[in-house]
């Protein structure tokens, strides 16, 4: 919805167009930070382990990797050497010490947060507040929906082979990363018997609602705890991540967010991070 919806009720400005940056000062100001650690592991996720930037991997490839194969480099064209807003960092992306925000968020207190930019706009109880529930299966139908539907969109076509964002290649990817963010258990299996009937091209819509159904009638199976355990997953394979990095990169990866470790509170040395693997 953010990159494609139709946006009937926002305007979007450009605040390199003449005049139109001084329309936010009197404007009720909000940003939102989040911890540099799950930002760039939940952007690696959404953007690496999933299709969307895989047309930019041409010639990411061939230098983190050993032994590409030429399938392998097929899979992405030339990238853009701005670095996308995904990975800037916050204070790049939203510059507080320019605009003086009336609310600065987290993303790890959203709900809070979220009620105190309402109320500030003086619309607290008039926006409906869905449970977490129905935003955590509204976010899984989106990421389904979303990256189901990329093979779709021309600027992909020429770029990337059809193999690579094909259903079945794309709901094993959805399924990873549905585990990845504790949406579903390590140990459940992909349902390839299930989906295989709906691989075909020609089934899109069918292998997407299969796909989604799959996930929520496996959640609505398992008890409480065991979708708080599941949830706990999110968590271990964040720092499993890092964890295994390169002191190296995670010496880059510091330094380049060290301002929004120091402007926005957190942890840029956390203790979980002393247990990694020498390497």
């Amino acid at each position: 919805m953010v990159h494609y919806g139709d946006f009937k009720t926002i305007q979007k400005l450009k605040l390199s167009g003449e005049g139109q940056g001084t329309w936010i000062e009197p404007a009720l100001k909000f940003m939102f930070s989040r911890d540099p650690y799950t930002r760039l592991w939940s952007a690696y996720l959404d953007k690496f382990v999933l299709p969307d930037f895989w047309h930019t991997a041409r010639n990411a490839i061939p230098v983190v990797r050993q032994n590409v194969t030429k399938e392998r480099a097929k899979m992405g064209f030339k990238a853009d050497p701005k670095l996308n807003e995904h990975f800037q960092t916050a204070l790049y992306n939203c510059n507080p010490c320019k605009h003086d925000f009336d609310v600065i968020g987290a993303a790890e207190t959203f709900d809070e947060d979220t009620n105190l930019v309402l109320a500030s706009a003086r619309t607290l109880g008039v926006i409906p507040h869905n449970p977490k529930e129905s935003r955590l299966q509204r976010e899984i139908r989106d990421l389904v929906d979303y990256n189901h539907d990329i093979v779709l969109r021309t600027h992909l076509h020429g770029n990337i082979s059809v193999d690579c964002v094909g259903l079945d290649a794309v709901g094993r990817r959805l399924w990873e990363v549905f585990q990845y963010n504790g949406y579903l258990g390590d140990s459940v299996p992909y349902p390839e018997a299930y989906l295989k009937k709906v691989t075909d091209k020609k089934y899109h819509n069918e292998y997407k609602l299969f796909l989604k159904t799959v996930i929520f009638d496996t959640r609505k199976s398992v008890t409480k705890k065991t979708l708080d355990d599941w949830k706990e997953q999110r968590t271990k394979s964040m720092r499993n991540a890092f964890r295994s990095l390169p002191k190296r990169i995670m010496k880059q990866f510091q330094e380049m967010y060290d301002v929004d470790f120091d402007l926005f509170q957190y942890e840029k040395y956390p203790v979980w991070l002393e247990s990694r693997d020498k390497n």
